[in-house]
C-alpha cells in the first residue's frame, strides 16, 4: 500500500507527509513545549474534575510535600510526582505501598473503609500527609 501511495503522489510528498505524522524529536519537543501547561494548574484542574466527577481523585507531590487527599472508599487514586526524586506513598493502617518514580505517576485503589489514614514517604522520613476515605 505505501508502494501505491509513493506512486501517486511522488516520494518528495511521500517524504514530508511521513515527517508531517512522525515528528523529529526536536520538532515534537518543540510543539510540547508550546502546549504544555503548568503543572501545579494542571494538576490543580486534574484534582478537581476527577474529584467532581466521581471517578477518583488525585495526590501530587511537589516540594517534598503530600497535597490533601480526599477520596471516596475503593476510587482509583492517581499520584502525579513533581520531584526529581522517587517517593513512596505509605499507609500502614490500609496496607498500602507504592512507589511512585520521579517526575512519575503510580496509582491505587482507596481503601474500603471510611476513615483517615496518615501517607509517609519510606524514602524521605520528614513528608508526612493524610488520606481522608469518605
Amino acid at each position: 500500500m505505501v508502494k501505491n501511495i509513493a506512486t501517486a503522489v511522488g516520494a518528495g510528498a511521500l517524504a514530508a507527509a511521513t515527517l508531517a505524522v512522525f515528528p523529529s524529536p526536536a520538532t515534537a519537543n518543540a510543539a510540547d513545549t508550546a502546549t504544555h501547561q503548568s503543572p501545579t494548574l494542571s494538576s490543580t484542574v486534574s484534582r478537581h474534575l476527577e474529584t467532581r466527577s466521581g471517578r477518583g481523585a488525585t495526590l501530587t507531590i511537589s516540594g517534598m510535600h503530600f497535597s490533601r487527599l480526599r477520596v471516596k472508599a475503593g476510587r482509583t487514586v492517581t499520584v502525579k510526582n513533581l520531584d526529581p526524586f522517587t517517593h513512596t506513598v505509605t499507609a500502614v493502617k490500609a496496607g498500602l505501598h507504592v512507589v511512585v518514580p520521579s517526575n512519575g505517576r503510580a496509582t491505587f485503589r482507596a481503601p474500603a473503609m471510611p476513615g483517615t489514614y496518615r501517607l509517609t514517604c519510606d524514602i524521605h522520613a520528614s513528608m508526612h500527609g493524610k488520606m481522608i476515605v469518605t
